[in-house]
């Protein structure tokens, strides 16, 4: 079971060997039609049929960041590189993450 991201979340994107931090400042999610719904219709001697293959659909999600995801204050300082948008391909995004062990002072 894949928890759900919340407004406000922590969030991880990965490039490479890098990785910069967000919060989740607004998410929504909706489904994507992958193929659209079709009619096939097929005769057999003096019979036809119809018939109606509903739409295949993929839930899809968008999040936006409270930053954008190029700022310095996000990267190590290893990391000089700006990210292009259409490279969103090499990304991994990490989520649903939880502090496991804390120091005290």
């Amino acid at each position: 079971m894949v928890k759900p991201i919340k407004t406000g979340d922590l969030v991880l994107l990965r490039k490479g060997d890098h990785l910069r931090w967000f919060k989740a400042q607004t998410i929504s999610t909706y489904n994507r039609i992958v193929q659209s719904a079709k009619t096939i219709t097929s005769t057999q001697g003096s019979t036809t049929t119809t018939t109606t293959i509903p739409a295949v659909t993929t839930p899809v999600t968008t999040i936006t960041f409270d930053t954008y995801w190029d700022n310095t204050a996000r990267r190590a300082p290893e990391d000089n590189a700006d990210w292009a948008w259409w490279t969103y391909a090499d990304f991994t995004l990490y989520y649903g993450m939880a502090c496991r062990w804390r120091t005290h002072r």
